[in-house]
């Protein structure tokens, strides 16, 4: 046995190893069938010695903190978590006094402390590995020593997460005052004790400005809103090119439109549908902005930097210089531009037949526009727009035709469809927002999402029937933890609940939870909830299910003027076409797309980001004007330290625990707010009056009304 436990921890101490369960671990090991019990009892008594634990999620890790390396992650209240390094891996608690210091995102070494069965497993930081933050952005504040009475500046952060001050000793250099925003380059971190110490780089402007805070909000996520001068030279030059053929299918006869907002302008999507003897054949033709962006080059380089465009109320920053994300690369109407089109067969239930894809050439015939389709569906031949639409009319009811089955066989597959309301951000002239609507999404616009999510299922299926690399966007199942959560509270509403106790839980099964809730009228309150418990989707070179859509194989095809990723699958697929993807080519492609998956995550993440906190001050500069005002809104989150309300007009607000009449404690496991003569929950409905606004840490606040 001996050697076994050798075996063992050779294996899982190796800088390769991810941590899986002990069925993988003996499989991986080569363990006959009649070597297990062996390796079984080697690997108890390793776990008694404690050399080695298996977690709650049943992976075997080594017990040394040497091989605990994680991604500590920091709670506004003190404490935090760390995830390890491999997908799925499980949280470790992190109370308040075994942090170390460590900061939101720090790279940190740990130990297990406590690991109970059907309890949460606790740890403590160790050693800090690697700082995530280099510089923080803030306001300043002037602090006062007791002591001696000499007076410090020291920046307060902005992001809530760092509950540190970092003192500064060159803010009268920089002409910085108390109360102005400003970034700050840390010289020495925080270690439990102490604050940190920087060096202050950037001045904004006043806290209170929105001017400060738009600026701040791009440098603080990396937003570059430039593009150097040989980079949109390299662009300019390569749009002009003329559009020819050389070798592609000619499509520039056939009847292919494209469908966007009003007001865009990277159109990257067209379709055409026609009706089959077996059914339909869908037509999804992208733009072929791998013509214009080759591997490696200064346009490739700055895309793969960017990741993705963002948008912030009526602008966007692109991901490519406008000479390609809206001349040579948009398919306007009326002119000739490359594509890569992708030929799918469907049966007349929306089985997936056959998909044939082809670089092609294309002419839009029409420029289709959401607004006016919806319209035109609703009243035919009456429609203002009926003149427009007249020479794709037959597509167009052949089309809808289309989508209904498609949405019908997901609902069949077991795809979630859950739809959360959006908020569209009215701006002035000088895009200062002026009114807040909710975005209505009518039948064209899911038609094209239809579309665009069967084009993206079939390109991920022919990329992996050639045994071609992918980027794939996944999805895993919901945690356990928090899917016992929703049972819990699904239940206490009088929810059936039977569904979501089935292993695996299946995504239909949520999905009917929600259609439940609407019949109650109650879809709010379970979809909030519903959406904690859910995982964020991902890129990876590795292929693996889509939870939500129930795909087996799922990647992003149908918009590379706007997303790397899309632009890396459209690599490899023009790599398949061409006939050169031999071994070589294919190990290379698979580590492109290793990194392409790792960088375009990244880069998403600090996109949504930014438009999130965009998002978050326009409601700040919108409410200003309205302090003093009173609202309906319903309670759309609940802390410990407060309640969130979204008012009637889509802003929300916060209101702290400390107006609130009485002592109120936290009930995580129920979600509600409760003292000895109230109790809050989530959409509960509330009447509340605007107390402040604060810019620079971009929240409204409120108290409640009687």
């Amino acid at each position: 046995m001996s050697e076994i436990k050798a075996q063992i921890m050779a294996y899982i101490t190796g800088k390769d190893y991810v941590p899986v369960t002990q069925d993988r671990l003996f499989s991986a090991l080569g363990m006959a069938d009649g070597q297990r019990a062996d390796a079984q009892r080697a690997l108890h008594a390793l776990c008694a010695a404690g050399e080695v634990r298996v977690s709650k999620h049943g992976r075997v890790y080594a017990n040394n903190e040497e091989y605990l390396c994680g991604r500590f992650s920091a709670s506004t209240r003190g404490f935090g978590f760390v995830r390890g390094r491999e997908d799925g891996a499980e949280e470790i608690f992190i109370p308040p006094n075994a942090t170390l210091g460590a900061i939101d995102g720090d790279t940190v070494r740990y130990t297990v402390t406590s690991d109970r069965p059907g309890g949460r497993t606790e740890g403590r930081v160790s050693a800090v590995l690697a700082h995530a933050v280099e510089s923080v952005i803030g306001t300043l504040t002037e602090i006062r020593s007791p002591h001696s009475g000499r007076i410090r500046f020291a920046l307060q952060p902005d992001r809530k997460q760092l509950s540190f001050l970092v003192y500064t000793d060159n803010a009268a250099d920089v002409g910085a005052r108390a109360g102005m925003k400003a970034e700050a380059r840390i010289t020495a971190y925080p270690d439990g004790e102490h604050d940190a110490l920087g060096h202050i780089t950037t001045v904004f402007g006043p806290a209170d400005s929105a001017d400060a805070n738009y600026t701040a909000i791009l440098h603080e996520y990396g937003i570059k809103t430039v593009f150097d001068r040989g980079v949109v030279r390299l662009a300019e030059e390569r749009a002009a090119a003329p559009v020819l053929p050389d070798g592609r299918l000619d499509l520039r006869d056939a009847v292919i439109f494209t469908v966007d907002g009003a007001h865009s302008k990277d159109l990257d999507d067209a379709i055409s549908v026609v009706r089959t003897d077996e059914g339909y054949e869908l037509g999804v033709h992208i733009a072929d902005v791998s013509h214009y962006v080759t591997e490696g080059d200064p346009l490739d380089l700055e895309a793969f930097a960017r990741g993705t465009s963002v948008y912030f109320a009526d602008q966007v920053v692109p991901m490519l210089p406008a000479a390609l994300s809206d001349g040579a690369c948009s398919l306007h109407a009326g002119e000739d531009r490359y594509a890569l089109s992708a030929f799918i067969s469907l049966d007349e239930r929306g089985n997936l037949l056959d998909t044939t894809l082809a670089r092609t050439v294309i002419r839009s015939c029409v420029r289709g526009v959401y607004e006016e389709i919806n319209d035109y569906f609703g009243n035919g031949f009456r429609s203002a727009y009926a003149d427009k639409y007249r020479p794709v009319g037959q597509m167009l009811s052949d089309a809808r035709a289309l989508y209904e089955i498609l949405a019908a066989a997901g609902r069949v597959r077991g795809a979630m469809d859950f739809e959360t309301a959006e908020t569209e951000i009215v701006v002035d002239e000088d895009s200062m927002p002026i009114d807040l609507v909710r975005r209505e999404r009518g039948v064209s616009e899911r038609m094209i999402e239809q579309f665009m999510l069967c084009a993206n299922r079939a390109v991920a299926c022919w990329l992996y029937e050639r045994d071609m690399p992918c980027v794939y966007r996944v999805h895993e199942p919901p945690d356990e933890q928090k899917l016992a959560a929703l049972r819990v509270f699904a239940f206490n509403t009088g929810m059936d609940v039977r569904a979501l106790n089935e292993n695996p839980v299946r995504a239909c099964a949520l999905r009917d939870l929600l259609d439940q809730a609407k019949s109650r009228g109650i879809d709010g309150i379970i979809g909030t909830v519903l959406l904690r418990s859910m995982t964020k989707a991902r890129y990876s070179p590795q292929c693996m299910p889509h939870f939500g859509l129930a795909a087996p194989r799922y990647c992003h095809f149908t918009s590379p003027i706007r997303r790397y990723p899309d632009l890396a699958v459209h690599r490899m697929v023009c790599a398949a076409l061409s006939g050169s993807a031999d071994r070589q080519m294919r190990d290379r492609m698979a580590r492109f797309a290793a990194r392409a998956a790792d960088a375009s995550g990244e880069n998403e993440r600090r996109a949504l980001a930014a438009e999130r906190a965009m998002d978050e001050l326009c409601q700040c500069v919108y409410m200003q004007s309205r302090v003093g005002q009173h609202f309906c809104g319903r309670i759309s989150s609940l802390a410990a330290f407060g309640l969130f309300v979204e008012l009637e007009n889509l802003c929300e607000g916060m209101v702290p625990v400390n107006t609130l009449p009485g002592f109120f404690t936290y009930n995580e496991r129920n979600m509600t707010l409760q003292s000895r003569t109230r109790i809050y929950r989530l959409a509960d409905s509330v009447r509340v009056r605007v107390t402040g606004v604060d810019l620079s840490s971009r929240r409204i606040y409120l108290e409640l009304d009687g």
